[in-house]
């Protein structure tokens, strides 16, 4: 023995001589403490691991007799049959602590006081009135979510300075703080919710709001038909201002209307006339193109569509080709538009055309107002992967076009373009719809069984619906942040990317969440079954119909107006200055 003590290793037996000191069994008491210290699943885990070390200490001093086999090697290899032995107990355990997370945190008093910090309070949906009237000094715990993970969630709601509501099954989920900062709605904004749902439910038609919230296809009667009932109340431009005839809603009220609308199951209204080419007419059209189209777009005369992709010009926009050749007092229009949205339905058509080539690409560019029902123009439909036509491809052959439907200067229309797609991005975010999603996602999860349990009660399941959930809240103010710009003449910037990456990431998040919580179910793809008046067989249930077309239709969206990682560029660029 003394020549195999000689032999060994001196950091080895200086391993096995801090084992063997009295201080080191503290190990296991200091797990104890960080499971009973409280508010982080984090001292959980710590806890856990500590409390693994130290019985793979008692084992080691059990079995080192060296009488054992193993004996010599745990004599000579002390720490690393330690860190071997935590490291498998931890394994088993983990099941067994992601099961019973809640009862383990609740069996300490310490743990199941809430600490409350002025920016960490929680409001419930259905409950902020509540809330407002008598400030909680205890956060609730939300339900659907375990104590673990409200604490997760909530800490990592922090770090984008950004607190919601996580419901099973209701969703009107209400942003309370932020930073410190009083974000409850005002009693006059009340009210003005309280009008619109009232309208809303009165005018709103049965047939159409049951084809928006059972996924159905819609027509464009169903749609221009909602879109003058707005008009005659004066709605159907809410984000214009008095003086082109809008209602003048500032940021509040624009959101308050939009998530009136889309919780109800109100079709969206358009946007190429509304939300995009309205604003370029505004701020850069003359006064006789503002008299003609601003009013013919309010009351839902014009339908418009967008002409800014080509074969080859996508995200590399500058680099289009479709020419426009002036002639005396018209352009003679030849080339291609591809990718324009529900160009069948179209009235009208901005289009970017080249009108210079001696210059840098940005720099021969014009922005023009075509009418669709021009000679030359032929549209033709693009079957999407879920089966729909809902794009088009657009030709132009020798069309002319007036010079006065050109909006601002000859070859400045690249600024015109850069304007429209701010408005554009930040509409794509699809604030409205990713809240009705969302409570789809909840009732479906709620049904669901998993285990023997409603998926909803799924640790892992219910995690990821909380994480879409916080993502949404965050991008609805700052969504709201990026309206208040555009109420106060700045013209949107960069920040519209961030919405527009983040929109789209949400909606795909949020199809697919639902696809994956019918399983199997929600594979067979009936488009037939999306029709109105369809009374055929249907495989599945009801709420599996829409789910699977929604997800292959929704893997566009990370991709039109502008891809996604061309999005990323400008935010690197323009707002952390990479």
């Amino acid at each position: 023995m003394g020549n195999q003590q000689a032999n060994q290793p001196i950091q080895e037996r200086q391993a096995a001589g801090w084992l063997d000191a009295p201080w080191f069994w503290f190990v296991p008491l200091a797990g104890g403490v960080a499971l009973a210290v409280p508010h982080t699943g984090f001292n959980l885990g710590l806890g856990v691991t500590l409390g693994n070390l130290g019985l793979a200490m008692a084992i080691h001093r059990a079995i080192r007799h060296p009488y054992y086999p193993v004996g010599r090697v745990l004599e000579s290899r002390p720490l690393a049959f330690l860190g071997a032995l935590s490291y498998s107990l931890y394994l088993w355990q983990q099941p067994f602590v992601n099961r019973h997370a809640d009862s383990i945190i609740n069996t300490f008093p310490i743990q199941r006081r809430a600490r409350v910090r002025r920016r960490d309070r929680l409001v419930l949906p259905g409950r902020a009135a509540d809330a407002r009237a008598a400030r909680p000094a205890v956060r609730p715990q939300a339900p659907g979510l375990t104590p673990l993970a409200a604490q997760q969630h909530l800490h990592r709601a922090n770090d984008r300075s950004v607190v919601f509501s996580h419901s099973a099954v209701c969703t009107d989920p209400k942003p309370v703080y932020v930073s410190g900062m009083d974000l409850n709605y005002t009693a006059d904004e009340q009210r003005f919710r309280t009008e619109v749902r009232s309208f809303i439910d009165a005018n709103l038609p049965a047939e159409i709001r049951d084809k928006v919230l059972g996924g159905k296809h819609l027509t464009r009667d169903d749609f221009l038909r909602w879109h003058r009932t707005l008009a005659q109340k004066g709605w159907s431009t809410p984000n214009w201002p008095k003086e082109f005839g809008g209602p003048g809603w500032n940021a509040a009220q624009q959101h308050i209307f939009d998530d009136e609308c889309a919780d109800a199951g109100a079709p969206a209204l358009m946007p190429f006339g509304i939300r995009m080419v309205a604003p370029v007419i505004m701020a850069f059209g003359n006064r006789a193109q503002q008299d003609r189209f601003l009013p013919r777009i309010r009351s839902g005369d014009h339908w418009w569509c967008q002409g800014y992709s080509e074969p080859g010009s996508g995200s590399d926009l500058a680099s289009l080709r479709m020419r426009a050749e002036r002639r005396g007092d018209v352009y003679v229009c030849n080339g291609q538009k591809t990718w324009t949205t529900l160009a069948q339905y179209a009235d009208w058509i901005f289009c970017l055309v080249r009108t210079a080539t001696d210059r840098r690409p940005q720099q021969g560019i014009s922005f023009l107002l075509i009418d669709m029902k021009s000679p030359g123009v032929t549209v033709r439909p693009i079957v999407t992967l879920d089966g729909a036509a809902e794009v088009n491809e657009v030709w132009f052959e020798d069309v002319e076009v007036p010079v006065d439907h050109r909006v601002g200067e000859e070859n400045q229309g690249w600024t015109y373009a850069k304007y429209l797609l701010g408005h554009e991005r930040t509409g794509n975010a699809g604030i409205g719809n990713c809240k009705r999603w969302l409570k789809a996602l909840k009732r479906i999860a709620q049904a669901e069984q998993s285990g023997g349990r409603p998926l909803i009660d799924d640790p892992r399941f219910r995690d990821r619906i909380a994480q879409v959930e916080i993502e949404l809240m965050a991008l609805e103010i700052t969504t709201m942040r990026v309206i208040a710009m555009e109420l106060a003449n700045q013209k949107p910037g960069p920040e519209a990317s961030i919405l527009k990456v983040q929109g789209s990431e949400i909606q795909q998040t949020l199809t697919e969440l639902m696809m994956l919580a019918l399983g199997p179910r929600a594979l067979p793809y009936q488009p037939a079954a999306l029709d109105a008046g369809y009374a055929g067989p249907i495989s599945g249930p009801d709420r599996a119909v829409p789910l699977t077309g929604r997800y292959l239709n929704h893997r566009k969206a990370s991709i039109y107006a502008g891809s996604n990682e061309i999005q990323r560029n400008i935010i690197s660029k323009h707002i952390l200055g990479l």
